[in-house]
């Protein structure tokens, strides 16, 4: 597959080497919510930036996988919850899964990507 990289600039050509298509939003901070709204998210190392979008891609349901060898903030969450909540009654592994490679990332997209059909409708407040 492809690697897509969502920046926040621009310039595309602030994008890494492992970029295959390059979009460049110039939203700063604002595209961690655009990178989310896919099915799944991959997580790859990771800084700051990086642990919102894993924040935001577990309050918004989403299937995630995080490669559990390359430092940063996918190699620290891989094989966890990121919180208490229960966000799928019938997915009682459900956390933020680890894969060591490529293989074993598509093996539990195959896997799990079917039963990850919530979608999210904004904020709910709780009532007294």
């Amino acid at each position: 597959g492809s690697t897509i990289a969502i920046i926040p600039s621009f310039n595309k050509n602030e994008a890494n080497e492992y970029a295959d298509v390059v979009i460049p939003t110039g939203l700063d901070l604002s595209r961690n919510s655009l990178v989310i709204d896919a099915e799944a998210v991959i997580v790859i190392g990771g800084g700051a930036g990086t642990l919102s979008e894993i924040a935001m891609a577990w309050q918004k349901y989403k299937l995630i996988i995080a490669l559990n060898n390359i430092d940063g903030w996918g190699k620290k969450l891989a094989g966890q919850k990121l919180d208490k909540r229960i966000r799928y009654q019938n997915i009682p592994e459900d956390c933020i899964f680890s894969a060591s490679n490529v293989e074993e990332a598509i093996s539990l997209l195959s896997k799990y990507l079917s039963l990850y059909t919530k979608r999210y409708h904004g904020i709910k407040w709780r009532k007294k």
